[in-house]
């Protein structure tokens, strides 16, 4: 088996000081962590500062990273409405260090791989 793409998505919701050390901190670990995998290959981090998880429209390296999965997206009347494309992702996982990185208010269910 090869490589696994991987990216990370780091995200804070405010600009103080404490929020920014857990950005950076964010960033850090995937860098570390995956760099001690010999099955991961750390393709993209992507990273939103200062943007509430409620909502998708804003996050602008959110929205990028799904585009590079594969997905297409519009905004329309505020909400995103996505959709699957043919373009080839350009990686298989998103890491996240907490599911309220990647979204708030919503179902959170785990799924094994």
């Amino acid at each position: 088996m090869g490589l696994i793409r991987v990216v990370a998505y780091c995200r804070v919701s405010t600009s103080t000081k404490d929020q920014l050390n857990s950005f950076e901190n964010q960033q850090g670990y995937f860098k570390r962590e995956i760099s001690k995998k010999d099955n991961m290959e750390l393709v993209e981090t992507y990273a939103d500062r200062g943007l509430s998880g409620t909502t998708m429209g804003k996050r602008k390296e959110f929205l990028r990273m799904l585009y590079d999965a594969g997905v297409d997206w519009v905004i329309v009347k505020g909400k995103v409405l996505l959709t699957q494309s043919n373009r080839e992702p350009k990686f298989e996982r998103i890491l996240v260090s907490n599911t309220s990185r990647f979204a708030r208010n919503i179902l959170q269910k785990y799924i094994g791989y």
